[in-house]
């Protein structure tokens, strides 16, 4: 297994395909906010069963239906990821 590279050490110009997530429905839950975009860590067993792993609010990393939000995957450089994620 490979280790992952932080964003912060590739190259400035290097392109990285992001996983996004939009929830679309916060169903009165604190963590998500309906509108807000999240971060998805990989878990292929919860998307097997129809969730994602999002990073929500708390700062942790949990799993949603995957029907609560829209999936975004977008090619955008190192720079905008390491934006997007710190």
């Amino acid at each position: 297994m490979s280790a992952q590279i932080p964003i912060s050490q590739l190259p400035v110009g290097e392109p990285i395909l992001v996983n996004l997530a939009i929830c679309l429905d916060d169903s009165g839950d604190a963590d998500v906010i309906r509108g807000k975009t999240y971060r998805i860590m990989s878990d292929r067993r919860a998307a097997a069963d129809g969730y994602l792993r999002i990073v929500d609010e708390s700062g942790g990393d949990y799993l949603y239906s995957n029907d609560r939000f829209l999936v975004v995957k977008k090619r955008v450089t190192s720079r905008i990821a390491e934006m997007l994620f710190s």
